[in-house]
């Protein structure tokens, strides 16, 4: 039913919380008509046959449901509900009141634009009964051309739209003679006011007339001394020919195509871009550039050689195949990362390319701080070797180094240490004594701990547990140390060991 008939029917009778949670589950609704999720068998395999065969992956997925979603139709844009169709006609004329008739004429510019916020409302019913909207043309109109106010203007624009949107056909009278007049606003400084005149034009475009209707105010607008009108109406009319049928394109030729020829000779660039997007537009719906050859009879040759080029990029972008093709020259997206198969094993990404060493894990003694960045090879297992065994793991791929250099697993298994494991290793390496003097509360007593592990760590047999080392700092004394001294101590203990790991 779309989401406006739900609105014009609906809110007046809800709260403000279930017009929230309404308004909350339109938005979250998908866009566009519903499509069956599942086929029949003959339009399954109807559409299997429609398909393109260039779709690789489309063999392995099975069922009704992929052979919907491998039909030419899931690629285009999902087509968009009109809740008109659905909406039961409906007068708004006699729900005009004297306070609108009141307000239209009022001196004071917020009491016009209330009015016309009143209709605006009542005009954004998705279908408008015909009725005599006579008077109301006339003051908007008016409004349009003479008031002084911006808001106002706008407003009384943006009325315009909502009537030709809710009247469709019916409108064609009115909005045929606005057109001229909302075309000549294009040339108004305030943004406000030439954006609802580009809307209500594209209302008017799409609903009540078509562009042969107004060609000679097109032709005019085209020709209007003021720059701005010029490159507004060329990106409109290139917008509203995507839209036009080919006969009604070709009705353009006598007047519309002779004068945006005119304005590919313009100075401003704008101007110019404009009028070539209207051109390509046209030539792509008439199906060929040589269908306006009577139009472009006064371009010249380097500009006819110009606009035949984007007719030519233009076509091509329109192909069936454009779309897959551009994607296939796209980069792959970054594959996601393996999960580890054991709770102490590295990650390494999809590719098997390098990866940095992981922080330490959380705990309770200090927080976890990140190793060094150097690429290192992976075990195959998750266990860990006991202290001070060695063995050979392959160089890993674009590391920083780039050298054939060996890891040594022991140091790499310490880069999961917990808090337990860590005591542990400092017990082996260094004795009870000087883990208990690391967890000391007195800060001298950790300061002089610190220096024996930093002497220990500057000897030349100490790089076989550098790594090892350097993890088990961060839970004892740890890198959140109030004492700056030991923090120190412990930065230069990592410093020491990191060029041997």
């Amino acid at each position: 039913m779309g989401s406006e008939l739900i609105r014009a029917n609906l809110y007046d009778k809800l709260r403000d919380a279930q017009k929230d949670e309404v308004e909350k589950l339109l938005q979250e609704s998908p866009a566009g008509r519903p499509k069956p999720e599942r086929l029949t068998r003959k339009e399954a395999e109807k559409a299997a046959t429609a398909a393109p065969a260039a779709a690789d992956g489309a063999s392995s997925v099975a069922g009704c449901g992929a052979a919907a979603a491998a039909a030419p139709a899931a690629a285009e844009e999902p087509e968009q509900i009109d809740s008109y169709e659905f909406a039961e006609p409906k007068d708004i004329i006699p729900e005009l009141k004297k306070d609108f008739w009141d307000g239209l004429a009022a001196a004071k510019w917020s009491e016009r634009k209330a009015a016309l916020t009143t209709l605006k409302e009542l005009a954004a019913y998705p279908r408008l009964a015909n009725g005599d909207y006579a008077d109301v043309n006339r003051e908007l109109k008016k409004i349009i051309t003479k008031d002084s106010n911006i808001n106002v203007v706008a407003e009384a624009i943006n009325c315009t739209a909502n009537i030709a949107k809710g009247l469709r056909k019916d409108y064609k009278g009115p909005a045929m003679s606005l057109c001229s007049v909302l075309l000549e606003k294009f040339k108004d400084k305030a943004a406000v006011v030439t954006r609802a005149a580009a809307e209500a034009l594209d209302m008017m475009s799409l609903y009540s007339f078509t562009l042969p209707d107004v060609a000679d105010d097109i032709a005019a607008a085209l020709a209007h001394q003021n720059p701005k009108v010029k490159e507004s109406t060329g990106t409109w009319l290139a917008n509203c020919t995507k839209r036009e049928t080919k006969a009604n394109v070709l009705k353009l030729l006598p007047g519309v195509i002779p004068a945006a020829v005119k304005c590919t000779d313009e100075g401003a660039p704008a101007i110019r871009d404009a009028a070539f997007s209207f051109l390509v537009q046209a030539a792509l719906k008439a199906g060929s550039l040589g269908a306006l050859d009577k139009g472009l009879a006064k371009m010249d040759d380097s500009k006819r050689k110009k606009l035949e080029e984007m007719v030519q990029e233009a076509a091509k972008a329109r192909r069936p195949g454009a779309a897959a093709a551009a994607a296939g020259g796209a980069p792959a997206a970054a594959p996601a990362p393996v999960r580890a198969s054991s709770n102490r094993s590295l990650r390494t990404p999809a590719s098997g390319g390098p990866s940095p060493v992981t922080s330490p894990r959380q705990s309770s003694s200090g927080p976890a701080r990140p190793a060094v960045g150097r690429s290192t090879s992976v075990r195959s297992s998750g266990s860990r070797p006991p202290a001070g065994a060695k063995s050979k793991a392959a160089p890993a791929a674009g590391s920083a180094g780039g050298a054939d250099d060996t890891t040594d697993e022991a140091s790499l298994s310490g880069g999961l240490l917990n808090a337990v494991e860590a005591k542990i290793k400092l017990a082996e390496m260094f004795g009870e004594d000087l883990v208990a003097a690391l967890g000391d509360p007195q800060w001298k007593t950790r300061l002089e701990a610190m220096d024996t592990v930093v002497a220990k760590a500057q000897e030349a047999d100490a790089a076989e547990y550098g790594a090892v080392l350097t993890q088990c700092m961060a839970h004892l004394p740890g890198f959140d140390d109030k004492n700056f001294q030991v923090l120190h101590d412990s930065d230069s203990d990592e410093s020491t060991e990191v060029p041997r790991y």
